[in-house]
């Protein structure tokens, strides 16, 4: 996935930069056998690129591969804060994880859907300290009210 997201950027940077050789380069690191590549463009648009592998295989890359691999790259990055975040929600209590964990997880599908990964990346940090604070908080009154009892 990190690999197509790479590509993702380095095409889009190319093409604005109308520099053929390079974008014909980089796409023979993502594919290495490749037999031959032909680059179409279309006005403004990002090129087609048709890559023919040595065996036999055709494959297109257009605007529309392209957003593809831009919402799976989205989406593991997504995936991967997500599941952080859950394996982190094993350690704390139950209450925590109904009231905080949810909103965060929320928080964190929507950054992602808007392509906001360094935000990401630190909402995902914010929530294991901002958790890990109300943990503690919950267990200090845990504590006075079995002292008092």
């Amino acid at each position: 996935m990190c690999r197509q997201a790479s590509l993702v950027v380095r095409l889009r940077r190319l093409n604005e930069r109308q520099d053929h050789q390079k974008l014909i380069r980089a796409v023979q690191k993502l594919f290495p056998n490749v037999q031959e590549i032909t680059v179409t463009r279309r006005g403004r648009d990002l090129p087609e690129i048709t890559v023919k592998l040595v065996h036999g295989r055709i494959l297109v890359i257009d605007e529309s591969a392209l957003a593809f691999a831009e919402r799976v790259a989205c989406l593991s990055r997504a995936r991967r804060a997500k599941a952080v975040i859950d394996a982190w929600s094993a350690f704390l209590p139950a209450r925590i994880v109904k009231e905080d964990v949810g909103d965060y997880m929320e928080d964190i599908g929507r950054r992602a859907a808007d392509g906001q990964y360094v935000l990401l990346a630190c909402r995902v940090i914010a929530a294991i300290c901002w958790t890990m604070v109300n943990s503690i908080g919950y267990f200090m009154k845990q504590v006075r009210r079995g002292r008092k009892a």
